[in-house]
């Protein structure tokens, strides 16, 4: 998987683990869903993903950002047809490591607080399944997410580490910036997303955009937002970790001092 792949599909299994916090009804989520697959059948048709980095565009529906429910088509990615994500189980509290074995049949290194005043808030884990063309899986991985807030609160944003048990390989290219921590190499990304409402109409700024790589556009909020969302992914031991940060827009410095503390965990 490439760097900027990994981003996009961490991303979106974000949305879909803050998701699991929002109810909603059967018909409204059957309605999203099928104005969500007809938007991206029109974009396909529409020529929109022509490239690889129009095939990275990732569909998201909700009433908006505050109460984002992920029910959508899953991305493509270049040796992948697609990524799906399925949730098991929701964790209120800190978990043990006995729990967290148990659940994902590996321990990675996780902390109940991050620098800057970040503090647990909740976890779950998945299963991931990655697939070929013919919808054959190809790839198998559990993961579990670690969710952070500040001590005062916060909605809408999200800062997350999370954890999967993938092979280096699947990170293995990209164009992330790659920064040396002591003996660790990690892999930074900044993106734009723009979140918009399922019937929006893509405007020649946004193809633009779209085309140099500024902008990734997800569909299924009522409003259009934008959120500039960056992270920083590393690989140690069997599993691959990535530090997301969706909203608070905090210094790459304070992120690189995120990993670090987490990175120092024996």
């Amino acid at each position: 998987m490439r760097r900027t792949e990994v981003f996009d599909e961490q991303v979106k299994q974000s949305l879909n683990r803050k998701a699991e916090e929002i109810e909603i009804s059967e018909v409204l989520f059957q309605k999203i869903k099928a104005q969500v697959i007809q938007k991206e059948e029109e974009n396909k048709m529409g020529g929109f993903f022509k490239n690889r980095k129009m095939k990275k565009m990732i569909m998201v529906g909700a009433a908006s950002l505050l109460s984002i429910t992920c029910i959508a088509a899953p991305i493509i990615l270049p040796a992948l047809n697609s990524w799906e994500s399925h949730g098991r189980t929701s964790f209120e509290s800190f978990p043990t490591l006995a729990q967290v074995q148990k659940e994902v049949d590996y321990t990675p290194k996780y902390i109940d607080e991050l620098p800057g005043g970040f503090v647990f808030k909740r976890a779950s884990t998945e299963n991931i399944e990655g697939k070929d063309a013919d919808e054959n899986t190809v790839v198998k991985a559990k993961g579990i997410s670690f969710f952070y807030e500040p001590i005062e609160g916060s909605k809408g944003r999200i800062l997350s580490l999370d954890t999967k048990q993938l092979a280096e390989e699947w990170m293995n290219s990209g164009e992330a910036e790659e920064i040396g921590l002591d003996d660790l190499k990690v892999y930074y990304e900044a993106r734009t997303m723009k979140f918009v409402p399922v019937d929006y109409e893509l405007t020649e700024q946004d193809k633009q955009d779209q085309e140099a790589g500024k902008i990734d556009i997800s569909y299924g909020t009522d409003t259009i937002q934008v959120i500039n969302t960056q992270a920083i992914t590393w690989y140690e031991e069997g599993i691959t970790y990535t530090l997301l940060d969706m909203g608070y827009e905090l210094d790459k410095e304070q992120l690189l001092e995120m990993v670090e503390a987490v990175y120092a965990v024996e």
